[in-house]
């Protein structure tokens, strides 16, 4: 009869210890973070102009100054677009001894864009309007800062009458390689 008893006993506990454990699925926990933003020429990842359409502004980070009168159904480029090393309007520069991969993403309301990246070591990679460029790796150890440099093409055909602008937005994304 003592038997009975101890088998019913454990049973029991094996019972309330599964029921227990899975009773709770989630939990929440706070934590700070704070973030600090350089300007370019402080920052892990720097911009550098290439061309005086491209300049620092007083804070440190790169300025395109592409106010010029476009002219409907043209084309416009901002450094070298056959060879965006040789001339270009700006270069991305890995200044860690970290590697970072670089992403950059086009979009624009009026008009069209699209950059040339030359990264070392690897062919030129073309970004069309509302397209990225997927990763671009930059290596940073062995004390050599790689770059990639960048042109730009701004395409007006089909741009409205009376359009005064050209919308373009340029996003430049960085962060540690395989995160």
């Amino acid at each position: 009869m003592h038997r009975r008893e101890f088998l019913l006993s454990a049973t029991g506990i094996v019972g309330a210890t599964t029921v227990g454990s899975i009773a709770y699925t989630s939990a929440t926990v706070e934590r700070n973070v704070t973030a600090n933003v350089e300007g370019d020429d402080d920052g892990i990842i720097e911009l550098t102009p290439g061309i005086p359409a491209a300049s620092k502004n007083n804070s440190g980070n790169l300025s395109l100054n592409l106010n010029e009168d476009l002219n409907k159904e043209g084309t416009f480029e901002y450094g070298s677009w056959s060879d965006p090393t040789a001339t270009p309007l700006f270069t991305i520069t890995n200044k860690d001894d970290q590697t970072h991969d670089i992403s950059v993403d086009l979009s624009s309301t009026s008009g069209s864009i699209r950059v040339k990246l030359s990264p070392p070591s690897a062919s030129d990679i073309t970004v069309n309007d509302g397209g990225s460029s997927g990763d671009i790796t930059l290596d940073g150890t062995n004390n050599t800062a790689q770059s990639i440099d960048v042109a730009l093409e701004i395409d007006t055909s089909g741009v409205a009458t009376g359009t005064d602008a050209v919308d373009a937005t340029i996003t430049i994304n960085g962060k540690p390689d395989g995160q």
